[in-house]
């Protein structure tokens, strides 16, 4: 059960999400100039604005609560409470070093592991998700419900990460069934259009939590309707723990979620 007494509201979440990470993102957005950047242990890609977004949140949060615990891509500032909040300064992080407007603010926040808020900003169309648990999910405070995509075949968005090569043979499995696909460097920026009904699914491998928890509360709200199928990347009910998930698969129905999920038994 999650408490009526929140440590943080959706709409301060928002305002996090517009006049920090998506305005210190599009400020420095350099187009083909590129920007520099650092491989990290894992291979993923960060630069000095990434960690400004970072550390300006967790301010910014500190104003409002002293308590909540702050889990950050680049920066963390942690405690003991049972409210967790979720940052991912750029998600994209490869597309905005190559100039390509591709990339994302994530934000949510989590109780005892559960999401209660998710907040995907794009700022280069300023374009805001954002999703209450139990109360639905909206795009620039419209109400959004998961959909078959209208006026082209059903897309689905992939990441494949090294090790998660068998992706490939999953693609082709699902591209005899009608399945067209998408590799955006930004996954949020890819589950943000299963919430919104332009694409059908999204398959990612990866094990970060900020990559994973926005984008599943907002389809999941806006699938509350049509049945989307969230799970982890092997089909079991999606569980955070201790900063992790353990990847996802996000559809817009659970039809969609099945063929996924035979393919991907067919491929192991």
């Amino acid at each position: 059960m999650i408490p009526i007494q929140k440590p943080i509201t959706l709409e301060q979440l928002v305002i996090i999400a517009r006049n920090v990470g998506g305005k210190i993102m599009k400020d420095n957005f350099r187009g083909p100039t590129g920007i520099a950047y650092k491989s990290k242990d894992d291979l993923t890609w960060v630069t000095e604005i990434d960690i400004s977004i970072n550390n300006v949140v967790i301010r910014k949060i500190r104003h409002i609560s002293r308590d909540v615990s702050i889990v950050g891509e680049e920066v963390s500032d942690l405690t003991d409470s049972e409210w967790v909040v979720i940052v991912d300064p750029i998600d994209g992080t490869a597309a905005m070093v190559f100039g390509f407007p591709v990339c994302v603010f994530m934000i949510a926040l989590l109780y005892r592991g559960t999401p209660v808020f998710g907040v995907i900003y794009h700022p280069f169309t300023q374009t805001m998700y954002a999703a209450d648990a139990g109360k639905g999910a909206s795009m620039n405070n419209r109400k959004i419900v998961t959909s078959a995509p209208v006026g082209h075949e059903p897309i689905i968005g992939v990441s494949i990460w090294p090790g998660h090569e068998y992706l490939y043979q999953v693609c082709d499995v699902l591209s005899r069934q009608g399945f067209k696909f998408r590799m955006y460097d930004s996954i949020g920026y890819m589950d943000a259009a299963v919430a919104r009904g332009a694409f059908a699914a999204t398959i990612f491998p990866g094990d970060k939590a900020w990559d994973s928890i926005p984008g599943w509360i907002i389809v999941k709200e806006a699938g509350k309707e049509a049945g989307a199928g969230t799970s982890d990347i092997h089909g079991q009910p999606l569980a955070y723990r201790d900063g992790k998930l353990n990847g996802h698969i996000f559809s817009y129905n659970e039809k969609v979620h099945a063929q996924i999920l035979e393919a991907m038994r067919s491929c192991a």
